[in-house]
């Protein structure tokens, strides 16, 4: 089959391109002008009509809107199989053990279990943060549950975390990049086995032809550079230096 030819040079094609441009520059006044005009010329048409035109073109409205319906109702019919269908992959597959089964695929985003929202909510006894369906009392049981202040680290990580030395500087830019994190895997149910934790924490850059999702994810937020000379457009770039002082030397 030969291909389709294109209609972008179409005389037609170009006048509909102007004519759009023309009334998006048009003042407010304008255009209430050109549709009153446009209303007057409809209305002198319509009265000089004959019945029969008149049942023509009605009948040719009707058709029309019953024909957009019908496309709009279609519309709605695929996108409700779809939700469907991904509700039911996801209503099959176990959630306990679903990180080992990850499919790119399925939007797991679409599924309630999944798709718990921010946490935006905050407890009124201990102003923990929590998800907007979270069940109350899951922090401090509603105030009965009291923490004691956490003490203060002991020598030398308290004058490293606190002070102005010049191995505290190292410590919090350097190792910390300025705020203090952790890396934790947690799980609170079937703990996994030494021969699966590589199935959960990778370094691995996504196959962008499996999963282009996830690749974008990972390149975007989760790594730093090439920047500097390699790569002056870089985001951290700012007055053709890195903002974040990178690469540095390793330090033991």
């Amino acid at each position: 089959m030969p291909p389709k030819k294109s209609n972008l040079n179409n005389a037609s094609s170009k006048g509909s391109r102007r004519k759009r441009v023309e009334r998006a520059q048009q003042l407010p006044e304008q255009i209430e002008t050109t549709n009153a005009a446009q209303r007057i010329r409809t209305a002198e048409s319509r009265a000089q009509e004959s019945q029969e035109q008149r049942d023509e073109r009605l009948q040719q409205n009707i058709t029309r809107t019953r024909a957009a319906r019908e496309r709009n109702i279609a519309t709605v019919r695929v996108l409700d199989r779809q939700r469907q269908r991904i509700s039911r992959s996801l209503t099959r597959a176990s959630f306990v053990r679903l990180a080992f089964e990850y499919a790119p695929d399925i939007n797991y985003s679409a599924h309630s279990k999944i798709a718990i929202g921010g946490m935006d909510k905050v407890c009124q006894y201990c102003q923990a943060l929590k998800f907007r369906n979270e069940a109350a009392g899951m922090c401090c049981a509603s105030g009965k549950v009291v923490l004691s202040p956490l003490p203060a680290p002991p020598e030398p990580l308290l004058s490293l975390l606190t002070g102005n030395s010049d191995d505290s500087k190292l410590f919090l830019q350097w190792q910390k990049r300025g705020l203090p994190h952790a890396h934790i895997l947690v799980w609170l149910k079937d703990r996994i086995r030494p021969e699966e934790i590589d199935q959960i924490i990778s370094a691995e850059i996504p196959d962008p032809l499996i999963d282009q999702e996830l690749f974008d994810i990972v390149t975007k937020h989760m790594i730093h550079g090439p920047c500097g000379a390699f790569n002056m457009t870089s985001p951290c770039m700012e007055n053709g230096k890195c903002k974040k002082k990178l690469p540095k030397a390793a330090y033991e």
